[in-house]
């Protein structure tokens, strides 16, 4: 996301390969002090900050040896979906990770279920961004679901408050 700054944390004794405010980071396992660690971050834009998303990592204390060698083992927090202001008044942005190039669907669906909105959109692999236009969206509470293929990837309320 330009413009943004992301806030990570690592619990359970685990450490940063290197320090970083983008949309990845590079954990270091061998120094876990638990079988449980939580990758966490927050983004922050000039909206304010997200609701934080974590990733819980099981982490086998007893064996650190890869080839004979301590290794630091990396994790992407993918799975990233969000859509932010919400509420909103004329414009939202959804945001999401995606593992491959390809082409998504994204609905806007009323409290009938009615389509409102529809787009074909062309994604690519990592993070992805779409502005969404409400303008001639009236006031209400709607469920923006992402799919592939005709599977849904990933749905949420989305609140239009004019």
């Amino acid at each position: 996301m330009s413009g943004a700054t992301y806030t990570w944390t690592v619990t359970g004794g685990a450490g940063f390969v290197a320090t970083s405010t983008t949309n990845s980071v590079r954990v270091n396992f061998k120094t876990s002090t638990s079988s449980t660690v939580s990758v966490r971050v927050t983004v922050n834009n000039l909206c304010g900050a997200s609701a934080s998303k974590s990733l819980e990592v099981k982490v086998n204390t007893a064996c650190r040896m890869v080839d004979g060698e301590e290794e630091p083992t990396d994790v992407a927090v993918e799975n990233v979906f969000q859509i932010y202001p919400n509420p909103a008044s004329n414009k939202v942005y959804l945001e999401f990770t995606s593992k491959e190039s390809e082409t998504n669907s994204v609905y806007l669906f009323d409290l009938l279920g009615k389509a409102i909105y529809s787009e074909n959109i062309d994604v690519i692999k990592g993070l992805n961004k779409k502005p969404i236009d409400l303008f001639d969206i009236p006031k209400g509470i709607y469920f923006l679901r992402l799919e592939n293929k005709g599977q849904t990837l990933k749905a949420t309320k989305v609140v239009v408050d004019k």
